[in-house]
């Protein structure tokens, strides 16, 4: 499971023939490893743990999960059509279809570099600490307490235990279940909706409708953006079993980006379906009648 990184070698810099079989800094580091993790001359030590040791850090954890594993974790930490469900009413009611149709493919094409960053990161420090690893390492000796703890109590850490609760082990059967609730809201509303309510492309990709609640119509087409902000957040999640995952430096960062990717191709075929089934009484839908917006959609 592991990539193994060469045994330590009983004399530093050279094989038995006296020629260098690496450099001095690999060498070092492999050492530096051995000693922290307690590795006996000639055993081997996993990519994943040196790359932990040169931090100075000691994995304890066992390295179980793979890839699909680490993308399951940020995919349903993001639970698109719920999320999608509770938040549709502030990008539709903002700027109606426009806002809720563009604001979402933007904003997800945006979060990319955020999540190359996150993932650069992540491939660097793959430890589970995540976020609060990142910082204590990365701040200035001066700030370093203050700005961890803003990281660790600025966040909402309640909503985070119960998303990390939710999807702790995640498996393929649940990765499948996201795809298939997905695939289920588009059929049966594109199915579903009488003639009566089916709009136009015209109507679903260039209508904007300030309802009201702002003046500014910029400023309202801004809010927009807080339902990609609310659904796509979570793909960071993956940094949390870090130290659970095999090749960790590479498999954190590809699950954040292609859950990202995933998770924007698959929320805008939903809500693109949505705006097509929903009718072009924006204020009457946003009345909310049977609790959300797209309760009134499916009734």
């Amino acid at each position: 499971m592991f990539e193994a990184t060469p045994s330590i070698p009983k004399k530093a810099g050279h094989d038995i023939h006296g020629s260098k079989t690496t450099s001095i800094s690999r060498l070092d580091r492999i050492t530096k490893a051995a000693d922290i993790l307690g590795v006996e001359e000639g055993e081997t030590i996993s990519a994943d743990d040196e790359l932990l040791a040169a931090l100075g850090y000691r994995a304890e954890l066992k390295r179980e999960f793979s890839y699909v594993t680490v993308f399951g974790q940020s995919f349903g930490s993001m639970g698109i059509a719920p999320a999608i469900a509770e938040s549709m009413i502030f990008s539709l009611g903002s700027a109606g279809s426009v806002g809720m149709v563009w604001t979402y493919l933007v904003g997800c094409l945006l979060l990319i570099p955020v999540a190359l960053s996150l993932g650069e990161l992540g491939s660097s420090m793959p430890t589970s600490g995540g976020l609060y690893y990142w910082v204590a390492r990365l701040t200035p000796p001066r700030q370093r307490a203050f700005m961890c703890w803003i990281a660790n109590h600025f966040p909402d850490l309640w909503n985070d235990m119960c998303t990390i609760a939710n999807t702790i082990s995640p498996h393929m059967f649940y990765i499948f279940l996201q795809f298939a609730m997905l695939l289920a809201l588009i059929i049966a509303l594109a199915a579903g909706t009488p003639s009566e309510f089916q709009n136009s492309a015209s109507f679903v990709f260039t209508d904007f409708e300030n309802t009201g609640y702002w003046m500014n119509n910029g400023w309202a087409f801004m809010l927009s953006f807080l339902t990609p902000v609310w659904v796509v957040s979570g793909f960071e999640s993956a940094a949390t079993i870090a130290e659970e995952a095999s090749n960790a430096a590479k498999a954190v960062p590809f699950a954040m980006v292609s859950s990202l990717v995933v998770a924007a191709m698959s929320g805008w075929a939903v809500i693109i379906t949505i705006a097509f089934c929903m009718g072009t009484d924006v204020v009457k839908y946003c009345g909310i009648t049977f609790g959300s917006a797209i309760g009134t959609d499916c009734f």
